[in-house]
């Protein structure tokens, strides 16, 4: 198993909105992102572009460290 989520474009999408909306909030730049993270800030850059689907335990640890959950990056406003 490849240990990847298989959502589509539209969420992935969304969960790279979100991934710049919540960055920004903060006052990071993607460098400080990816540092944080452990990958470049180009990587940071695709990410935030839906460009690269992500395994979910990476969208796990994305989320926490911008005080998120997933599901909320994911489709806010419908989480149960």
């Amino acid at each position: 198993m490849s240990g990847r989520l298989l959502i589509g474009s539209e969420q992935l999408h969304q969960f790279g909105q979100s991934i710049r909306l919540h960055r920004q909030a903060r006052g990071w730049t993607q460098e400080q992102l990816g540092a944080h993270l452990g990958i470049t800030q180009s990587m940071v850059s695709i990410y935030e572009n839906g460009g690269s689907s992500l395994r979910f335990s990476t969208m796990v640890t994305i989320a926490k460290l911008l005080g998120s959950t997933v599901c909320r990056m994911i489709c806010p406003g419908h989480e149960p």
